[in-house]
């Protein structure tokens, strides 16, 4: 960090006349100079951005952006003097900046440059002329000949951060590709600010309002969002995609309705909490990656979240109404495999084709059956007890080796998916208790699926929210269960494939029994969560039987 952020400023010629020359960028073939422009200061290239120096002798470090940057990203040009040469350069460098002492001219305006000559140890007079080629025109020293003219009236564009921590107003502040590291912006109203290319490391921004703020390109390392007395910040609107905000510090009270984070990193972030809801409706999380992120309570109604990375995240309580996580011809589902959702919210949410593999979905307030689709939803390996699917359309959904114990399949749709032509499958699922009353079975595989003919007891070890995983030798949780309804032959069709793996027509020609049909040697007898991916802490807790 240069110093502290003193404001960002275009610098105007003194000439009596217009038009005004600002000081800007020019980049030559060897590297890139400050030299004085005719263009108006509306580009980034005629600001100019200042920092504060400490110290008895004070000064500035000043700050260029390169006007056409060379690559695609913003080239900033730090001052630099070589008095011996006569003429001042810009360095890529931000070690290499030097200090310029700029003497003000008048209330509020910074006027005459001076730049620190190290060797002489004195201040030697930074001026500029006027040649036949504006744009080509140098910054150089007093000494030179013919004599330059030595004064650039201040035009402030943003105030400096003393001013903004003092006054908390910062709308519509164009803080574009200044380092305000480890400041803190907290209570400041930055409603339609631009941050571009900011770098905000370790910033406070508690109780802010961020609203329709932009952060593209921004660094944002250890940021803290965290709402304070004095009220929950405000990120609605804002854009944050593409940034690495995996260390942000967001506080469980948030406001983000309509923010964009497509393709942002939010890996284990805490977004929420049972005691604080985070407004997150309508938001962008495409191609995001929120693995094992805390999202408790949140709300995420009508959010997209189709391509993003949800394993291992915690979610219980969420409300993710007509939320959209489902794939299209143009974009990947989401992917929610080992997350934890304890009373999430899914009515008519968009969940095609998501991957729920190794979930563990549960409580009485959970009902998947609200969702608009579930299509080739993938539900391998996860914990789905006392979970409705009634009515859903789950064409080609997969459930094969879940927990399913007293599920509810009344009437749902587990025929082949059109698209790949793949029937819904339950091989090796645990079904105890679950009901499939008046279900679509045409085609659907229940290979080796453990089905029970009576009430009983199902040992089950599942993904606490602890983030432990306790041997099933030492504490298995037994869960009571009724006898399978709806397997039966008014439901089964020709073509289902039942638990002792031959198709219905198969069975009937042989003359096997329905008993036996639904009866698997190798069924399983009990069921373990193949892993569990959330953070120790995580979540709300299991609701007790």
């Amino acid at each position: 960090m240069l110093g502290t952020f003193a404001g960002k400023y275009a610098f105007r010629s003194t000439n009596a006349s217009e038009p005004f020359y600002y000081l800007t960028s020019y980049i030559g073939q060897s590297g890139i100079y400050p030299s004085i422009s005719a263009l108006a200061p509306q580009t980034d290239s005629e600001k100019a951005i200042l920092y504060a120096q400490p110290g008895p002798d004070g000064g500035y470090a000043i700050v260029l952006v390169a006007q056409a940057p060379i690559t695609e990203d913003v080239s900033l040009a730090y001052l630099t003097g070589q008095p011996d040469l006569g003429t001042v350069i810009t360095d890529p460098e931000s070690r290499n900046a030097q200090t310029l002492r700029i003497l003000p001219l008048g209330d509020h305006q910074l006027g005459t440059w001076s730049i620190c000559d190290t060797k002489k140890r004195d201040w030697t007079t930074l001026g500029y002329t006027l040649g036949l080629d504006i744009d080509m025109v140098l910054l150089d020293y007093l000494d030179r000949a013919p004599k330059p003219l030595t004064t650039l009236l201040s035009v402030r564009v943003t105030p400096s951060y003393a001013e903004l921590a003092a006054s908390k107003k910062g709308q519509k502040a164009d803080l574009r590709y200044v380092d305000l590291t480890g400041l803190d912006l907290s209570g400041v109203d930055f409603t339609g600010a631009d941050f571009t290319g900011a770098i905000l490391n370790n910033a406070k921004f508690h109780g802010a309002t961020l609203t329709n703020a932009v952060f593209t390109g921004a660094t944002m390392t250890g940021v803290d969002f965290s709402a304070t007395l004095d009220g929950v910040t405000t990120l609605d609107g804002a854009t944050m995609s593409g940034l690495d905000l995996s260390s942000v510090v967001w506080g469980t009270g948030i406001s983000a309705l309509g923010t964009h984070f497509e393709n942002s990193l939010l890996v284990g972030c805490t977004i929420g909490s049972s005691s604080a809801t985070a407004k997150l409706s309508g938001s962008f999380f495409t191609g995001a990656d929120l693995s094992r992120a805390d999202l408790t309570g949140a709300k995420l109604c009508s959010a997209d979240l189709t391509g993003a990375n949800l394993t291992g995240a915690t979610l219980d309580s969420a409300n993710l109404t007509q939320a959209t996580l489902g794939g299209s011809a143009t974009a990947a589902p989401a992917v929610v495999a080992y997350a934890l959702m304890g009373n999430g919210i899914l009515t008519e949410a968009n969940l095609f084709g998501v991957n729920f593999a190794g979930a563990t979905i549960y409580g009485g307030e959970t009902r998947l059956d609200r969702a608009a689709t579930l299509e080739g939803a993938d539900f391998s390996n996860a914990y789905l007890e006392d979970i409705s699917f009634s009515g859903s359309n789950l064409k080609g959904a997969r459930f094969d080796g879940a927990c399913l114990v007293g599920a509810d399949f009344t009437n749902a749709v587990l025929t082949a998916f059109e698209g790949s032509g793949a029937p819904a499958s339950f091989v090796g699922a645990c079904l105890p208790g679950a009901i499939f009353t008046g279900a679509h079975l045409a085609g659907t595989n229940f290979a080796n699926a453990a089905v029970s003919f009576a009430s009983g007891e199902f040992l089950v070890r599942y993904c606490r929210a602890e983030g432990l995983l306790p041997p099933l030798s030492d504490d298995p949780e037994p869960i009571e269960y009724y006898a399978t309804t709806g397997l039966d032959l008014t439901t089964l069709r020709p073509t289902t494939v039942c638990p002792n793996g031959s198709t219905l027509a198969a069975n009937q020609a042989r003359g096997i029994g329905l008993d036996a049909m639904l009866t698997a040697p190798g069924a399983p007898t009990s069921w373990c969560a193949p892993a569990c991916l959330v953070p120790s802490g995580g979540g709300q807790g299991r609701r007790q039987p």
